[in-house]
């Protein structure tokens, strides 16, 4: 038994005519902050809408000092199934086939679109964060911010979580932590007189013409935004300025030397020890798990099987039908294995090593829920159905 579940970031600038926007019969709905163009219904567009208005009210508290270089609205493009957008991106002359969303700018259409069912929520809502902070950059900081604070910014917001209506940031994702831990001892981190310069151009090159590349790129680029904004107030001011004198035109090293000195060897020996002390958030690595734990969960569920009472019931079913998620994400795929026990709990303060529990759900024609009691906040798989009838999981934090 397996599932694949396709989770691939991108920012892309095409030409196009539009076209595909006035094809399809997308309602139109306002929010404070977005205009959405969506084939769901009320109630899940709403949904949508009010965490997306969330998001951007972080994005405009954390970059006051900017302020819309085009039009206020925000349009979003928000879709049932994964097959509509890829046609209607299609349709504006994108290939998206391999793409989780995207924000897109053309001449006479601009965005941000993806769709959300037939995957976790959480996993909608984070490709939301990412792709729509790549959007607010576009219309706010402008196009000089150089690609590695582009992407590393947003997966420093992709991470996020949402508790008691308020987006709470800093998480470090194990697969990041250990990544760039990796490819330090291995040597294949980029430079930082290199990553600093770097063009938009020589970025992609070199995300599709190294073996492994690509992945290095992108958790290099948030393991720098995250030692810049986390680490020191002091850092996270200059970081707040850099991105100014970003805005006002200045290029990526030049800007970066303007506000931290000219000594960027030193500077990247700093970084370098801080990422190689840096431990994975136990909060992320274990709702990683969850999700996959969830998949499993609605596959049994769609195929009629006796629902498990028990993580051990769970852990023997899956296991026996050799279950397996993978996840795509920046040209590189994570497999997660019914095999591999450590996908069944997490670690709590102390490093002492805790199995998942499963609560049976409220509605007797869903799943049971997962939760990982012990962490701060304490996380949970919980279960709707979505406007055709479909199961939908996501996390909720409590």
């Amino acid at each position: 038994m397996r599932v694949i579940v396709p989770l691939v970031l991108s920012i892309l600038l095409c030409s196009g005519d539009g076209a595909s926007a006035s094809r399809m019969r997308l309602q139109e709905f306002s929010t404070r902050r977005y205009n959405i163009h969506s084939d769901l219904s009320l109630t899940e567009v709403r949904q949508f809408g009010r965490h997306m208005d969330a998001v951007f009210d972080e994005f405009a508290r954390r970059f006051k000092a900017f302020a819309p270089r085009h039009e206020k609205s925000m349009p979003l493009y928000l879709f049932a199934d994964r097959e509509t957008y890829v046609q209607f991106m299609g349709d504006a002359g994108v290939d998206a086939s391999n793409t989780g969303g995207m924000f897109f700018v053309q001449p006479k259409l601009r965005g941000l679109a993806t769709w959300v069912r037939g995957r976790p929520q959480s996993q909608s809502f984070a490709v939301l964060q990412h792709e729509g902070f790549h959007q607010f950059a576009h219309q706010y900081i402008g196009p000089t911010l150089p690609i590695w604070a582009n992407e590393g910014l947003a997966q420093y917001f992709e991470d996020g979580i949402f508790l008691r209506g308020r987006l709470l940031l800093g998480h470090r994702h194990d697969r990041r932590v250990t990544g760039v831990r990796q490819a330090i001892q291995d040597q294949r981190t980029i430079p930082f007189t290199d990553m600093l310069a770097m063009t938009d151009r020589a970025w992609s090159r070199q995300v599709t013409s190294t073996e492994g590349g690509a992945a290095v790129m992108y958790d290099q680029a948030w393991s720098m935004v995250y030692y810049l904004i986390r680490t020191s107030k002091k850092r996270a001011k200059a970081f707040a300025r850099y991105l100014e004198v970003l805005s006002d035109g200045k290029q990526g090293l030049d800007a970066f030397r303007e506000v931290f000195g000219d000594n960027v060897r030193a500077f990247e020996r700093g970084w370098t020890k801080f990422a190689m002390s840096t431990q994975p958030d136990m909060l992320n690595t274990a709702v990683v798990r969850m999700e996959f734990l969830g998949q499993g969960l609605k596959l049994l569920r769609e195929r009629d099987y006796r629902m498990p009472r028990t993580l051990e019931q769970l852990q023997k079913v899956l296991r026996d039908s050799k279950f397996w998620v993978d996840v795509y994400g920046h040209n590189n795929v994570t497999r997660f294995s019914a095999q591999d026990s450590v996908n069944f709990g997490f670690s709590l303060p102390g490093g002492r090593f805790q199995q998942f529990r499963l609560i049976k759900s409220p509605e007797p024609d869903l799943p049971p829920r997962i939760t990982a009691q012990g962490l701060n906040p304490v996380p949970t798989v919980v279960w709707s159905r979505d406007g055709e009838g479909k199961l939908v999981q996501q996390i909720a934090y409590r």
